[in-house]
């Protein structure tokens, strides 16, 4: 019998790691004027999750063909969009109202696939998920029975390698995804421009010389 005990010992994938520290503690008055502790926060403050609070889903809420240069061709609402054996989403060809595509096309064009007796166009979801978006769907130790959902990135980990936990996470943008998308990054570009402005008229407010300016204006300074 083996005496390695690191299969009982080893992390379990519900033992999740999330990163950042503690908020601090902070207090709020009383009706008698002292202070308290603030209550922490409870889970029906959690992020609803949806594609708009969670930027590493996939949001299937519209699908799209895309031109080389990323922009949308063509795009399709979820109900008219079914799946292949291979995961791939599609429409019938007729749904593009474009002529029928030639014998020769189909093997040219990168968006075709045939299935049972007839071609089809491969659509993707009009924000796909990101490559390093890990679900998992895993048991909760000594709950025999139960279920829950790993949501994880796989690109954040700890010097051991482990995974960090995006679950009940807002996180609505992120440089980091693969494929990247623009639309939500213009909200990091936008914080980091906010930024800027006001470092700019921080050293500006800093460099200001009253004695110089009210000496242009009157030419006095402060001892006139």
């Amino acid at each position: 019998m083996s005496d390695n005990f690191q299969k009982f010992t080893a992390p379990r994938p519900d033992e999740e790691l999330y990163q950042g520290k503690e908020a601090p503690q902070t207090f709020v008055l009383a009706q008698d004027g002292m202070p308290v502790p603030q209550p922490a926060q409870t889970e029906s403050e959690l992020p609803p999750l949806s594609e708009d609070t969670l930027i590493c889903m996939a949001d299937r809420r519209q699908f799209v063909i895309r031109n080389s240069d990323g922009s949308a061709w063509k795009t399709f609402p979820a109900s008219e969009v079914k799946r292949l054996p291979n995961g791939e989403y599609f429409v019938e060809i007729v749904q593009l109202g474009e002529p029928v595509v030639s014998p020769a096309t189909f093997f040219l064009d990168p968006h075709l696939r045939r299935t049972g007796d007839h071609n089809v166009v491969v659509v993707e979801p009009i924000r796909p998920q990101c490559r390093h978006y890990l679900r998992m769907h895993t048991d909760i130790a000594g709950a025999a029975g139960h279920r829950y959902l790993l949501r994880a990135c796989m690109i954040q980990r700890t010097e051991e390698g482990e995974y960090y936990s995006v679950r009940d996470a807002f996180i609505p943008a992120c440089s980091a995804r693969e494929p990247r998308h623009y639309e939500s990054e213009k909200a990091l570009d936008d914080a980091d421009d906010e930024k800027i402005r006001l470092g700019r008229e921080r050293d500006q407010m800093a460099a200001f010389d009253i004695d110089a300016e009210l000496d242009k204006e009157t030419g006095l300074g402060v001892l006139g």
